[in-house]
């Protein structure tokens, strides 16, 4: 039953936030600063192979992209350290490729 009430109090809360125009305040507040990007794979010209990939123009769009607004790319053992709150503070990342 407290499982069910927090979860109303908190898509009330979403979206009285949400409907006000408050969203970037709180985002800016509460914002997760923690965060995994997962990509299949880099290829050459992802149009013509599988599809399923990321080219590499993209993927030094998002790099530039990431540090240009403070993000720090970090280790999967940095990541869990910082989400325990121990390290730098800040905006951190990592990044993940199943297939290399």
């Amino acid at each position: 039953m407290q499982h069910r009430i927090r979860h109303a109090v908190r898509e009330i809360a979403f979206c009285s936030v949400r409907s006000t125009g408050l969203m970037p305040v709180a985002r800016a507040l509460f914002a997760g600063r923690g965060v995994i990007l997962m990509f299949h794979e880099i290829q050459g010209d992802p149009a013509h192979e599988l599809m399923s990939a990321t080219s590499a123009p993209f993927l030094d769009y998002i790099l530039s992209w990431l540090k240009s607004h403070g993000w720090e790319i970090v280790s999967l053992d940095d990541w869990l350290n910082r989400l325990m709150g121990i390290g730098p503070s800040g905006r951190f990342v990592i990044l993940t490729f199943d297939d290399g």
